[in-house]
């Protein structure tokens, strides 16, 4: 059953996925629309799942399910992850890759290999005051809170 991502609980449990390039506008709509589809039909052995698909940023998928309602399982996780795993395939987007840190320069999202965040910070891209984003914030109060944060304040702060 679908919520929208401000009116789930606080306690959702969220999954992030990173896309490995921006999405356009028209894209961002027909992945949420699908999403919407989605959520309308997940389910948990045979008991609906109160959940919600937004994209941030046009580049991060963010699932939430509210498990207070009904528990997320094994089965019902493999579900969103097929659905992942079709938008990937459908819109050619690689929503897998975690290789990548995500920073946000300028209002953008910036992509940077891991093997070269040494280098961008030598040369100025990433400073200790850059944003980056976690995308292993387990929850969606988390996420409001925690999942924007400059890079000194996570384990990028090893270079400065």
């Amino acid at each position: 059953m679908y919520i929208s991502f401000e009116d789930i609980s606080p306690k959702a449990r969220i999954w992030i996925y990173q896309a490995n390039r921006p999405l356009s506008n028209d894209e961002v709509s027909q992945i949420e629309g699908r999403g919407l589809q989605f959520a309308n039909t997940w389910e948990a052995h045979g008991k609906p799942l109160e959940a919600s698909i937004k994209i941030f940023h046009n580049q991060f998928v963010v699932i939430a399910v509210n498990e207070s309602y009904n528990m997320t399982t094994g089965c019902s996780i493999d579900a969103s992850v097929g659905f992942i795993r079709n938008i990937a395939k459908e819109f050619q987007i690689d929503l897998f890759d975690k290789s990548r840190v995500a920073f946000l320069n300028n209002n953008e999202v910036y992509l940077t290999p891991l093997k070269n965040i040494k280098e961008n910070v030598a040369e100025g891209i990433i400073t200790a005051e850059t944003f980056t984003f976690d995308n292993l914030v387990a929850d969606k109060s988390s996420f409001e809170r925690q999942w924007l944060k400059p890079a000194k304040n996570t384990w990028l702060a090893r270079y400065f």
